[in-house]
């Protein structure tokens, strides 16, 4: 759903989404120490609804979060 003009968000979020599944699978075949999610999450172009959500339920749970790489906007001229 826009929340101004045609579709904001429209450029990135697919692009974003295969950098998500490309790393992933590339990384499958490793083993880490510490468990790695990936996550897409929507809702970002009207108040980064789905990120808040993640990070407030995880905050909830106790999740010791190490690191993030954000993949927002890799398509976006």
């Amino acid at each position: 759903m826009p929340s101004s003009g045609a579709a904001p968000g429209a450029d990135d979020n697919a692009s974003g989404t295969a950098m998500v599944t490309a790393a992933a699978e590339v990384m499958a075949g490793y083993c880490f120490a510490s468990t790695v999610k990936f996550i897409a999450v929507t809702g970002e172009e009207q108040g980064l609804h789905g990120s808040d959500h993640y990070a407030d339920q995880a905050a909830t749970q106790g999740e010791d979060i190490q690191a993030v790489l954000n993949g927002d906007m890799i398509g976006w001229e």
